[in-house]
């Protein structure tokens, strides 16, 4: 029998493989001149060489979010820029990372928002805020609520207690009950349960007299309150129990299949790890053994292989159970952004999905890929490798990080600087400035499908919401709207056919990102019903995610934008207009 619980928190993984050790960042006086971190023709230079007095550094997974990095100097917090100036003195008591463009500050033991200049556009008025999420952000002082960018209260802070909005909806609590509002204030969920969790796939789990059961977002009560525990949804299936039985249920509490496991994870990339009787393997969507359970440990799927560990050994399989990566080595990393770390006789480097090894075993340790280059270290120094395994930034610094949305900070002799990620043809100093690097934000609005909520994996990109194609064909397959996706090898090139049924190929509507990014422009080449056709389109973590508004129009569905409402309207039943 599996034992779960639900988190007053956003949906999330419960196999966490590692957790980041927030250190203090603190900023001190001037910067040195900028000099290249190689020769001229790589693809990173110096940004600010290493002259930064800190007393102590912390960065998070992603250190520059929305073009700041939150530092602090002597007990004080502020922000650094994008060009390593400190653009928001270090004055406050505490500070939270930027989102939606304002960050909270609080001095004083009152809290308010400040924007990318410094500003405060919100005042410090009160007691506690958290960050934006949907357009709204929730505070408090004498009661809970939420205000909107501009500072005005949308929600009254008339509740105890609140959450954040996730899918267009907030849990609040009030006098030891709980329900959902939505975006004018407006009780959607009534304040009638005694414990719920976040919306995710258009569901939340409610609990009421010791049951557990889900709501729409329209507040109705779609699964009945019979389960012992009840989990998220993702990829369209919850773990549920009753007594002594464990199943999986669809969006309308049907019983997909029944699971009787020790444990059970949710699912990831369309298949989840399970154990049993000491063994671990992978079951897929109909309850079927798709990876044998004959692993003494794993980790879940990511771009498509897992990690597996047998008799003191690491490798990785595919989705089938095929062994793609040999079990030899003495531990490996999830795949990123192509690659996955592998360590053998104390030394590390990295394989491709073929098994071949890009970055030779020589280096003492390493951090995933990110951005196109990873962190290695060697004689207590490091340095960066591109995906070629060629070194692009020698090891002579003391501590190195992961890059983020284009620049990394670096540490020598005690001081502090920050790399940046260049064109390939810049020279020593920069000489040919490189473009301002994008950011790509996971998309917070609400998604509609001809009226009904579905979460996407999708971006924000220059205000511009872009989407992978075969997320959009496979929830569009059963409307008059819909397309085949498919590879012409002959040309080289992503295939589109109007009108036409699509084929499902695995992998859909999967890996949903909470994570900012750094999109690279796409180079990949279409063709609608024949004809080449003019896309725009990023690559993010090797895959292609296209302009909505551009399938919108390629094949005449409309899209429409509710800024109000934060939502994003997708409708077969008319044509496209710009």
């Amino acid at each position: 029998m599996l034992a779960m619980s639900l988190e007053n928190t956003k949906p999330k993984k419960r196999y966490t493989k590692l957790i980041s050790t927030l250190l203090v960042v603190v900023l001190a006086a001037s910067f040195a001149p900028c000099t290249a971190a190689v020769a001229a023709g790589v693809a990173v230079n110096v940004l600010v060489s290493p002259s930064l007095v800190y007393d102590d550094v912390y960065l998070a997974a992603r250190p520059f979010v929305e073009g700041m990095s939150m530092v602090q100097q002597n007990n004080k917090y502020g922000f650094v820029d994008k060009t390593g100036r400190l653009a928001i003195p270090a004055e406050y008591d505490y500070a939270g990372y930027f989102s939606e463009g304002l960050a909270m500050v609080e001095k004083n033991k009152k809290t308010g928002f400040v924007d990318k200049s410094g500003n405060i556009v919100i005042p410090m008025e009160y007691d506690i805020s958290y960050g934006f999420s949907e357009g709204l952000a929730a505070v408090g002082k004498d009661g809970y609520g939420f205000i909107d960018a501009t500072g005005s209260v949308v929600v009254p802070l008339i509740y105890d207690n609140t959450y954040f909005f996730s899918e267009g909806l907030a849990m609040v609590f009030k006098d030891g009950k709980c329900g959902f509002v939505n975006k004018t204030g407006n009780l959607v969920v009534a304040l009638e349960y005694d414990y719920a969790g976040n919306f995710n796939e258009g569901r939340a789990t409610v609990y009421q007299d010791g049951k557990y059961g889900y709501v729409d977002t329209l507040g109705s009560l779609v699964i009945p309150l019979e389960y012992d525990f009840a989990s998220y949804f993702f990829d369209g299936l919850a773990l549920v129990g009753k007594e002594d039985d464990s199943m999986f249920i669809d969006k309308d509490g049907n019983v997909v299949f029944h699971a009787d496991y020790d444990y059970i994870l949710d699912f990831n990339e369309g298949l989840a790890l399970v154990e049993k009787d000491g063994v671990i393997g992978f079951i897929d969507k109909t309850g079927n053994e798709a990876v044998p359970l004959i692993y003494d440990y794993a980790d879940e799927f990511s771009e498509g292989l897992a990690m597996v560990y047998k008799d003191g050994k690491c490798g990785f399989v595919d989705k089938t159970g095929k062994v793609a990566v040999p079990l030899e080595y003495d531990y490996a990393d999830s795949f990123s952004e192509g690659l996955a770390m592998v360590s053998k006789d104390d030394k590390t480097g990295f394989v491709d999905k073929t098994g071949k090894v890009i970055v030779q075993l020589e280096y003492d340790y390493a951090r995933d890929f990110a951005e196109g280059y990873a962190v290695v270290h060697k004689d207590g120094k490091a340095g960066f490798v591109d995906k070629t395994g060629k070194v692009t930034v020698p090891l002579e610094y003391d501590e190195a990080y992961d890059f983020s949305e284009g620049l990394a900070w670096v540490q020598k002799g005690g001081l502090w600087g920050l790399l940046e990620i260049a064109s390939a043809t810049s020279g020593p100093g920069g000489d040919a400035a490189p473009p301002p690097a994008l950011t790509a934000i996971p998309t917070a609005a609400k998604v509609l499908i001809n009226g009904e909520p579905v979460a996407f994996d999708a971006y924000n990109i220059n205000d511009n919401n872009f989407f992978k194609l075969r997320d959009l064909a496979y929830i569009l397959n059963d409307t008059e709207k819909c397309f085949e996706v498919e590879w012409d090898g002959e040309k080289e090139a992503i295939s589109l056919t109007g009108g036409q049924a699509y084929t499902k190929v695995g992998g859909e509507m999967e890996g949903k990102s909470s994570d900012v990014k750094t999109p690279l422009p796409s180079n990949a080449k279409v063709y609608l019903n024949g004809d080449e056709v003019a896309l725009t389109a990023y690559n993010i973590d090797g895959n292609n995610y296209f302009k909505l508004r551009d399938i919108g129009a390629a094949f005449d569905f409309g899209v429409d934008w509710d800024g109000a409402a934060q939502t994003i309207a997708i409708d077969t039943s008319k044509g496209y207009t710009a």
